[in-house]
């Protein structure tokens, strides 16, 4: 029996290795925060977790026996490795292929996008790039320069069924220059005051900052394919600082 526990103890040991570095893509990499609030991760990351942590290491206590011929032993041992191969290749292609990699603004909110929703090869920059080390890049979009190219983008959506302005990758450009544009376009503190909810969700995330100065921060709209919420950026760094899973 002891052999037995020592040997699902090392596979556990193992696993857990493996399993930490695939959260770490997931969470750091992937779907940094508040990514992973937006996106339904965590139940591949459940079946991952279960099948590599827990059944896997379970199934080596059970068939675990040195009794066995070592032909026989190596064979069980593979299949139980070749399952939980298996379960950790679907988890990483799942929270890989739908990961965010695009955080846009364009009139007033950001909007998430995967790498699926957006034809990244009509992109103009490369610091934009998707990478599978890369976490999701911030940009701004943009706009028309007057009515007639407006015009121009409908006709083209209307007749040849063209994206959307906001998926059009080629009008994507680094935020780092757009910043005092974007702070034009903050939602109105004023207003959303005016409802209770709104109100108190904004008083709560400014008592849990330590400068404590509401003229510190803007927020916006924030929407995903799946989700919306609300996200707060930072005036002095320019970094989200901030995430309420709610629109105000």
């Amino acid at each position: 029996m002891i052999a037995k526990l020592k040997a699902s103890a090392i596979h556990f040991c193992i696993s857990g290795g493996v399993i930490a570095l695939f959260l770490s893509a997931v969470f750091y990499v992937w779907y940094p925060w508040p990514f992973y609030e937006l996106y339904s991760t965590w139940d591949v990351i459940k079946i991952v977790v279960s099948v590599d942590l827990v059944l896997g290491p379970l199934l080596t206590l059970v068939v675990f026996n040195k009794a066995k011929k070592p032909a026989e032993l190596k064979r069980d041992l593979s299949i139980i490795v070749l399952f939980q191969l298996s379960a950790l290749a679907w988890g990483v292609h799942i929270t890989y292929s739908a990961r965010p990699v695009f955080l846009v603004f364009s009139n007033g909110s950001f909007y998430s996008f995967a790498k699926t929703e957006v034809d990244v090869s009509q992109l103009k920059y490369k610091e934009l790039e998707p990478a599978f080390y890369h976490r999701p890049a911030m940009a701004y979009l943009t706009p028309p320069k007057d009515k007639d190219e407006l015009w121009q983008i409908i006709n083209d959506m209307a007749d040849n069924g063209s994206p959307g302005l906001i998926y059009r990758a080629s009008r994507y450009q680094p935020i780092s220059d757009y910043w005092q544009k974007i702070y034009r376009f903050p939602l109105d503190i004023d207003e959303l005051k005016k409802k209770p909810e709104s109100a108190e969700l904004i008083e709560n995330f400014i008592k849990r900052k330590k400068d404590g100065l509401l003229e510190n921060y803007v927020f916006y709209p924030m929407r995903s394919g799946r989700a919306s919420a609300t996200l707060v950026i930072n005036k002095n760094t320019n970094k989200i600082d901030g995430f309420i899973d709610k629109m105000l």
